[in-house]
């Protein structure tokens, strides 16, 4: 049997298999809109608010100063466009180079 040895975990990166239950029980019976005021709604927001305060206590952050995005690209145009905004255009330089990541590049 060839055993494959995975490259690109820049793209996409395999979960732990405790990842995939505990999103595997939230899309399941844990689905629900987390900015609704129903009870289905009010769980899932717990548990968007449980996951916040988790991942802030692992970086040692406040859990109010962590975003959750939908992807990298909406994280780069987040804080890219959040740094320059409200500053005088002569103020900003952002350095980058050609091979940077297209979402960065078109922010």
């Amino acid at each position: 049997m060839e055993s494959e040895i995975y490259l690109d975990n820049n793209a996409t990166t395999r979960p732990l298999a405790e990842v995939r239950q505990a999103m595997f029980e939230a899309l399941g019976d844990g689905f629900g809109n987390a900015s609704s005021d129903h009870a289905r709604g009010q769980r899932a927001r717990d548990a968007l608010e449980g996951a916040r305060t988790a991942a802030a206590s692992l970086i040692g952050a406040d859990p109010a100063q962590l975003v959750f995005t939908s992807s990298a690209t909406e994280a780069n145009n987040l804080i890219l466009r959040s740094t320059v905004a409200g500053r005088a255009a002569q103020d900003v330089r952002i350095v980058t180079t050609p091979v940077e990541h297209s979402s960065v590049l078109k922010a």
